[in-house]
């Protein structure tokens, strides 16, 4: 039985952006100067432009968002489209306005495809700038995000009240620029977002009034991709696992120019086209493919997939060099991650426990000056905090045991857990000799 999916206005229910039965019909957004907003439709034959589609019409308060930038439409779907075709025009454009490595681009390239059919996947990744000022994320995420499905651009100044509705009526690809909300009234409600976001029904749930003025729970479907960039890491690890991160850095390609031109829009909404065409075609018969990635596992599997799936269905020749540099890609950023994970004080913990168990039974008060003494006063905060009470904590969430006796809290673990623990922090035969 085919599911028909829809994305209505909120304030009026005739009004949507998007339905789609599988197999039967699709009906997408578009926008041209001339006749502002339109549905390119496919059902019974080849596709059509309408103002109107059975009772519906586009949502009308969109119009203001697609005439400033804020919301990127293509304006028509380009027929008989190859996905070759579509991701050499896409890998050009990035080099044309972005500075970053050849495997980045290949990375680049299969993130602004799979937007294009994120509908079919469970969960998605986020594509993740970190760097200074004036390194170059700002550009990276104007570049990529404009040839993404649906490109909406949410800034630091909004406010929480019209974001989650935005984000629902639109769907498709969430642009943030500059993602470092901690002095941000919308800082918590970014990060729901983000926590909810990757993964297929994870709604996000704010108490709202209703027609009776009772505040009751209402669910806001905020899945889809999204891109992101600020100066630092988020702080939850969780986040931080979702994201396909990449540094830029300051460019000294002459030939990239500093403010984009106007040729730059006319390239974005071609390339837009072509891809609303790919769509149209192959939303309802796209697949996703489970393929193996030896040295991935885990979240660094999971969100490799979709971009996977989109080199499984180019061309040999062109599927082999994309897969070798998303892997190449995700196997480094899986490296850096346990890396990252090992610094924290559960990987310390860790570290002290495996280097001290090797001959007694450790205390929770011998494992805290192990890790200290070894920080040698580098991270004052941790210092100042890490006591055997916080570190009993701590290693009981890992699943270690603490057991009391007349000089201090024993710490022990089942063998098999403390091997999981090793590879997950990247603890190493060494650390025990």
């Amino acid at each position: 039985m085919n599911t028909t999916k829809i994305r209505p206005s909120h304030t009026n229910t005739d009004e949507i952006s998007f339905l789609w039965t599988p197999g039967e019909k699709l009906v997408e957004l578009v926008h041209t100067p001339t006749d502002g907003l339109n549905f390119a439709i496919r059902d019974t034959g080849p596709v059509r432009d309408a103002k109107t589609f059975d009772k519906y019409s586009p949502i009308s308060w969109l119009e203001p968002f697609v005439q400033i930038g804020a919301l990127r439409l293509a304006s028509c779907a380009v027929p008989n489209v190859s996905l070759d075709d579509l991701a050499e025009r896409v890998r050009g454009f990035i080099h044309k306005y972005f500075d970053c490595s050849p495997a980045f681009e290949s990375v680049a390239t299969l993130y602004v495809l799979h937007t294009w059919v994120y509908e079919q996947f469970q969960a998605v990744p986020y594509l993740r700038f970190l760097g200074l000022s004036g390194t170059g994320k700002t550009r990276g995420t104007e570049v990529i995000g404009a040839l993404c499905y649906r490109p909406l651009v949410i800034a630091g100044s909004s406010t929480p009240a019209p974001m989650f509705r935005m984000i629902e009526a639109v769907g498709g690809t969430m642009l943030l620029d500059e993602a470092d909300f901690s002095q941000s009234q919308i800082g918590s409600d970014v990060i729901k977002v983000l926590n909810c976001g990757y993964q297929r029904g994870l709604p996000v749930t704010r108490m709202e009034k209703n027609d009776s003025g009772e505040f009751v729970p209402k669910l806001y479907e905020v899945f889809g991709p999204k891109i992101i960039n600020g100066r630092r890491a988020f702080q939850d690890d969780a986040t931080e696992s979702r994201c396909l991160a990449y540094t830029p850095q300051l460019t000294d390609r002459a030939d990239i120019p500093s403010q984009l031109p106007p040729e730059f829009y006319t390239e974005v909404t071609a390339i837009q086209n072509m891809a609303l065409g790919w769509r149209m075609e192959n939303l309802d018969s796209f697949a996703v493919k489970q393929i193996a990635l030896p040295g991935l596992k885990g979240r660094g599997k999971q969100i490799a997939i979709p971009l996977l799936s989109i080199t499984s269905a180019m061309s040999h020749d062109s599927c082999t060099q994309y897969r070798k540099d998303l892997v190449a890609f995700c196997t480094n950023l899986e490296e850096q991650a346990v890396a990252d994970r090992r610094d924290t004080a559960e990987g310390k913990l860790v570290v002290a426990f495996v280097s001290l168990s090797e001959s007694s039974v450790p205390t929770c008060k011998e494992l805290v000056d192990e890790v200290l003494n070894d920080d040698h006063g580098n991270d004052p905060q941790l210092q100042r905090w890490l006591s055997p009470k916080k570190a009993s904590n701590i290693l009981r969430s890992m699943g270690f045991h603490t057991h009391h006796t007349n000089h201090g809290s024993e710490v022990t673990i089942d063998p098999e857990r403390l091997s999981t623990l090793c590879k997950r922090f990247g603890v190493g035969q060494d650390e025990a000799a």
